[in-house]
């Protein structure tokens, strides 16, 4: 490591026993170890500065790689489920790296490697796997009676749980429910009918048309949380008049529209308007008597 000038500076002596020395042996040996294994090739690198700026470029790209894919969530399970791919490259790195390093720079270990590697997928087994390393699952003769009962067409439209009980009465089958439904939902050829949720909505065509209240908590620093009521306009989505309400009683919700029609000059509106609100207690009582109060077609509950 040191040139030919310094070299002759030290004695014959001294560097004989240098050479005589078992470095391995030497104390701090394992702190450079990286380094003094490979010092030529480190010399041999930074004459070729392309090269050295390639190396440095991909070592950063791969410690950026490294720490953004090791905080993604669920990674393992990613991993896992590229197995293949991880393995293959693994196997293409090991002409040039050992199987630690390559295996580190996936995040896994030496372990994981040899168990995806010796890990056999079975064409014949409806979950993939070896009937030898995993003996706990039905058998190819009890796979084949589900598949060939839930998928005949007189069967289409019967309970899966009618059709396992049928199969457990007739001797042709032994398993739990549990797993039947299990198999069943890997060999079903049935479509899952799902209903369509009917969705009551409705939309104004102009302002007033729709008035919706309704009372929401806001939380605070001091006081904890306070209810808020609200008048908001169906068309607009604005929100007309609000109120900071003491109770739940309907009294407050009864000033809160009378504020609202008087702010906006409701009472002489000529279209009808609608209320509309979830049908609490807070929303009855004393806010259904001023309704009926005022004059016919001009408010609707």
């Amino acid at each position: 490591m040191l040139d030919k000038k310094y070299l002759d500076q030290i004695p014959v002596t001294t560097i004989q026993y240098w050479n005589n020395t078992d470095h391995q042996n030497l104390y701090g040996y394992d702190w450079v170890k990286e380094f003094y294994n490979h010092h030529n090739d480190f010399n041999n690198l930074l004459r070729h500065r392309i090269i050295f700026k390639s190396v440095r470029l991909c070592c950063r790209i791969l410690n950026c790689f490294a720490s953004v894919f090791s905080n993604v969530k669920g990674y393992k399970r990613i991993l896992k489920k590229n197995a293949e791919q991880v393995i293959a490259t693994i196997d293409y790195l090991l002409m040039d790296m050992p199987l630690e390093k390559s295996c580190k720079a996936f995040a896994i270990t030496t372990n994981q490697y040899y168990r995806w590697k010796n890990k056999i997928h079975c064409s014949v087994s409806v979950l993939n796997l070896c009937f030898k390393t995993q003996p706990f699952q039905l058998s190819i003769a009890e796979v084949t009676t589900i598949n060939e009962t839930i998928n005949k067409p007189e069967n289409y439209f019967k309970p899966l749980c009618t059709l396992y009980y049928g199969l457990m009465r007739a001797g042709e089958l032994f398993c739990a429910l549990s797993t039947f439904y299990k198999y069943a939902g890997l060999l079903s050829e049935r479509k899952k009918k799902r209903k369509e949720k009917t969705k009551i909505s409705f939309r104004a065509k102009k302002a007033f048309e729709y008035l919706h209240i309704d009372i929401t908590y806001i939380p605070i620093k001091k006081k904890g949380d306070i209810r808020v009521a609200f008048v908001k306009d169906n068309k607009s989505k604005a929100i007309l008049h609000k109120m900071i309400l003491p109770d739940g009683r309907s009294e407050f919700i009864r000033d809160l529209l009378r504020q609202t029609f008087t702010k906006y000059n409701l009472f002489s509106y000529p279209d009808p308007i609608h209320i509309v609100s979830d049908g609490g207690p807070e929303n009855k009582g004393e806010v259904i008597k001023w309704i009926d109060g005022l004059r016919k077609n001009t408010v609707k509950r």
